[in-house]
């Protein structure tokens, strides 16, 4: 597995796991090294990425719900 992770870069580099904006994150705990390329987010990606945070909260809050009953 790649020893470091780019996060809002598309570009394959060796020995990176790089993934974009609006792809799935890996957990960042098995990496070594966390880039985050900040000029590549852009204005258009931010209500996206608004929006994916937003159903992430969602997500979790149900399943937390779901392990109390």
């Amino acid at each position: 597995m790649s020893k470091i992770l780019v996060i809002g870069s598309t570009t394959q580099r060796p020995n990176c796991h790089c993934v974009g904006w609006e792809g799935e994150i890996p957990y960042v705990g098995d990496f070594e090294l966390v880039i985050i390329n900040l000029q590549s987010l852009t204005e258009e990606i931010l209500p996206k990425l608004k929006k994916t945070l937003e159903t992430l909260k969602t997500d979790l809050h149900n399943a937390i719900l779901r392990k109390q009953n």
